[in-house]
């Protein structure tokens, strides 16, 4: 497994996806949360399993949820960075400025 790192911008993502998820439904934010700490261990996992972007940049697609997770995996470095937690529906470009 991959240890996974975090830009500070990703925790300001989840919060903000969440708190929609609970005013749509009680408990449905903690299902968005579940499906995303899903995909966090499926890319800690293999996270050469998705595709690149650009450069080392690649995405994983949520299950149930349309939110993408943009990280950089270099295997020489041995680590994840995960850049940011967005909603598909916008710029599919928007996780550039934080590389």
């Amino acid at each position: 497994m991959f240890p996974l790192n975090f830009r500070p911008q990703v925790e300001l993502d989840v919060d903000e996806a969440y708190a929609w998820y609970e005013e749509q439904g009680l408990g449905l934010g903690e299902d968005w949360l579940l499906c995303l700490d899903e995909t966090f261990g499926k890319i800690s996992r293999n996270p050469e399993i998705y595709g690149k972007l650009l450069g080392d940049v690649r995405c994983a697609m949520l299950q149930r949820f349309p939110y993408n997770v943009y990280f950089d995996f270099r295997k020489a470095k041995n680590s994840v960075l995960i850049l940011g937690v967005f909603h598909a529906s916008r710029d599919p470009w928007h996780w550039q400025s934080r590389i």
